[in-house]
């Protein structure tokens, strides 16, 4: 899966937290967004997840426009997880990335997934 921004810009009250940033995600690859505190990278990562709308600009999943993208697909295709998050559940950090695996195919673990979390 491939998440783009295309000339996203969103404003955070009065200030523009992103302007007209164009951003590709490729499927398989490894992207970081490096930069100071306040500087738009969790915004960023929360427009590409579908948690902020941008005031202006594209964003495409797969090449199709994210907001023609049912809420429920697209929580099975794109995964967020904040980092200020606090699970109810005490699990370890591979039985949490396993259950977002799992999301939307069945209630519980994925049987087979957890293997791929192994390390190498």
């Amino acid at each position: 899966m491939t998440v783009t921004l295309h000339q996203v810009s969103l404003r955070r009250g009065s200030r523009l937290v992103l302007d007209r940033l164009d951003l590709a995600v490729a499927r398989g690859r490894l992207t970081c967004l490096v930069g100071p505190n306040g500087s738009g990278k969790s915004t960023a990562v929360k427009v590409m997840a579908g948690v902020l709308a941008p005031a202006s600009g594209t964003v495409l999943i797969d090449g199709r426009p994210a907001d023609e993208i049912s809420p429920v697909e697209r929580a099975r295709r794109v995964g967020y997880l904040p980092q200020d998050f606090v699970s109810h559940w005490d699990l370890t950090v591979r039985a949490l990335l396993a259950l977002g695996m799992a999301r939307g195919t069945a209630i519980g673990w994925l049987p087979g997934r957890m293997p791929d979390l192994a390390p190498p």
